[in-house]
């Protein structure tokens, strides 16, 4: 009698899909070592999971082809430019991942800047949560 078991092999489930709705893409900017939600994304690409962007409002400025992150000050305390946001888009596409804004916020807050290249921009929300298994909103 063999050891071996005979349970049959498992199906692979299907993976599902995630899109993460980000606003706030300069939450805690100031906080030492924070990691945001755009490099968590990269994080989850790279476990190989099928998890995508939409940078919604105000955080549409973190797709702008830029060096650095738009001008910060609190008070009259001048802190410079806040994050590294367009790279961390760089290298989120670059892990695969798909990247949008909406039309509606990048005719707000755009004004003539280019968005960091293979960046996509969407009418709406609606057909992109459709498109998805699971949305969080950051």
């Amino acid at each position: 009698m063999s050891s071996k078991s005979t349970r049959p092999k498992r199906k692979p489930r299907p993976q599902k899909s995630s899109l993460a709705i980000v606003e706030r893409a300069h939450r805690g900017t100031l906080e030492d070592r924070y990691g945001n939600i755009v490099w968590l994304s990269e994080c989850m690409r790279q476990m190989k999971a099928d998890h995508n962007i939409v940078l919604a409002g105000p955080a549409v400025t973190a797709a702008f082809d830029a060096d650095d992150g738009p001008e910060m000050s609190i008070a009259d305390m001048a802190m410079g430019p806040i994050g590294q946001l367009p790279n961390a888009v760089r290298s989120l596409k670059d892990a695969g991942a798909k990247i949008w804004v909406l039309q509606s916020d990048l005719d707000r807050f755009a004004g003539n800047h280019p968005l960091v290249a293979g960046v996509d921009v969407a009418p709406s929300l609606a057909a992109l949560t459709a498109a998805h298994d699971h949305v969080w909103f950051w």
